[in-house]
C-alpha cells in the first residue's frame, strides 16, 4: 500500500459510515488513515445489521460523527468546508426502492453537497462508491457479458439509474473525483435478503443445497475497501484517479456453486451428492432474462423471496452476469491487496456454525 504519511495534517469526511460496508471501512480506517476523520451518518450507534443490530464504529477525538439526514444540507454542509477528501458511501441500496425514493435518496444529497463543495478551497478529491447496477447488462437478446469500464450502461432497476445519474453530476461538477463501481460486497455483518444470505439459506436447507447453480460472479471484501480508497485518494495517484469510472473487485471470478459449498462447510454442512442437472439452472436464467425483456425497467418485487429470485435468476445461474474485469483499476493502482477468500468468508460467516 502507497504510504499514507501525505494524509497526516488532513481531514477526511465520509458519508454513509453506519452501513454495512461503511461501518468495515470506518473501523479500517480508523487504524490507516493518520488525519482527522468526520463521519457524517443519519443515526447513532446504526451498525452494519441495522439499526436493531451492534452499534457500528465510534470515532474518539478529535475525530467526528455528525448525525443527520443527508437531504437536510443545512444541518451538515458546514463540514464539508473541512474537508480534504470525501468518501462517499451513503446510498439507499434497495432494488425494489420506487424511481422517485431512489432519485431522493441517491442523487439529490450529492446534488446538493457537491453545489458546497465548488465553495471549498480545501477539496482534493472525493470518491464515489457506485455499483456495477449502474451499468448492468444489454436487454435480451443480447448475451451477458463480463462489466469493463467500457461498456455501455443499461441499468434495469431505479437503484441501478440513480446510481447511474449519481455519477453524472460528478462528471459535470468541475471537482476532482473518482468513480469506483463495485460488484457484490461480502463480508460481516450482511443484511437479510442478501447474496450472503442466500447462501446461508441454502447452506442450511438440505433441499436448496441439491440444486446446482451454474453462475460466476465477482466479489470485492468489505475489509479490503479503506485500503483501496486510501489509494484512489493519495495524492502521488491522482493522475490514475482521474481517469475514471473503474469497475472494481479481488480480480477473481467464483463459480457459485463453489462459494455455497465453501459456505456450507463453514455452517458444520455437506451438500447432497446428488445435484440437479445444471441444464436446469441455465434453463431458469434463459427464461428469467426472456421474461424481463417484456418489461420496462422498474423496481424489484418487494419481499425478502422477491429480492432474491430477482438477483438469482441471473446471479446464481448466468455465468457473466454479475462478473467485471477489473484489470485497469489493478494496472492503474497495483499497490491495492486483497483478503484471500477463505478468510474473508470465515470472517463474514464467523459464529455460524450450526448443528447439523
Amino acid at each position: 500500500m502507497t504510504s499514507t504519511e501525505d494524509f497526516r495534517g488532513s481531514t477526511l469526511l465520509l458519508t454513509g459510515g453506519g452501513g454495512f460496508l461503511g461501518s468495515a471501512v470506518t473501523s479500517d480506517l480508523l487504524a490507516l488513515y493518520p488525519g482527522r476523520i468526520i463521519s457524517v451518518c443519519r443515526t447513532a450507534g446504526h451498525g452494519p445489521a441495522g439499526p436493531a443490530g451492534p452499534p457500528g464504529p465510534k470515532l474518539p477525538p478529535p475525530h467526528v460523527e455528525h448525525h443527520c439526514d443527508l437531504l437536510d444540507g443545512a444541518g451538515w454542509h458546514d463540514r464539508l468546508a473541512e474537508a480534504d477528501y470525501v468518501l462517499w458511501m451513503a446510498a439507499l441500496r434497495d432494488h425494489s426502492a420506487a424511481p422517485g425514493d431512489a432519485v431522493e435518496q441517491n442523487v439529490a444529497p450529492l446534488r446538493s453537497a457537491v453545489s458546497a463543495l465548488r465553495r471549498s478551497g480545501r477539496l482534493r478529491r472525493i470518491v464515489y462508491v457506485s455499483s456495477i447496477s449502474a451499468v448492468d447488462q444489454p436487454p435480451y437478446p443480447q448475451s451477458p457479458q463480463a462489466i469493463t469500464d467500457n461498456s455501455d450502461a443499461h441499468p434495469s432497476t431505479p437503484y441501478g439509474l440513480s446510481k447511474l445519474m449519481a455519477e453524472q453530476v460528478l462528471r459535470e461538477s468541475g471537482l476532482p473525483h473518482t468513480i469506483l463501481r463495485l460488484p457484490f460486497l461480502y463480508g460481516p455483518g450482511f443484511r437479510r435478503g442478501s447474496f450472503l444470505d442466500f447462501y446461508r439459506t441454502v447452506a442450511t436447507n438440505p433441499v436448496l443445497g441439491m440444486v446446482r447453480y451454474t453462475g460466476k460472479l465477482s466479489l470485492l471484501y468489505t475489509g479490503d475497501v479503506a485500503r483501496l480508497a486510501l489509494e484512489v485518494l493519495a495524492p502521488a495517484n491522482a493522475a490514475q484517479a482521474d481517469t475514471s469510472p473503474y469497475v472494481v473487485s479481488d480480480g477473481r471470478t467464483y463459480a457459485v456453486d463453489d462459494l455455497i459449498s465453501m459456505v456450507c462447510r463453514l455452517h458444520g454442512r455437506r451438500r447432497p451428492a446428488w445435484r440437479t442437472p445444471a441444464w436446469l439452472g441455465s434453463a431458469v436464467a434463459e427464461l428469467a432474462l426472456r421474461s424481463r425483456a417484456l418489461f420496462r425497467p422498474g423496481p424489484v418485487r418487494r419481499g425478502r423471496l422477491g429480492v432474491l429470485a430477482a438477483y438469482w435468476s441471473h446471479a446464481a445461474f448466468s455465468d457473466c452476469y454479475f462478473v467485471v474485469n477489473p484489470n485497469r483499476f489493478m494496472a492503474a493502482f497495483p499497490a491495492v491487496t486483497f483478503t484471500p477468500l477463505d478468510v474473508g468468508l470465515s470472517r463474514t460467516f464467523a459464529g455460524a456454525r450450526v448443528t447439523a
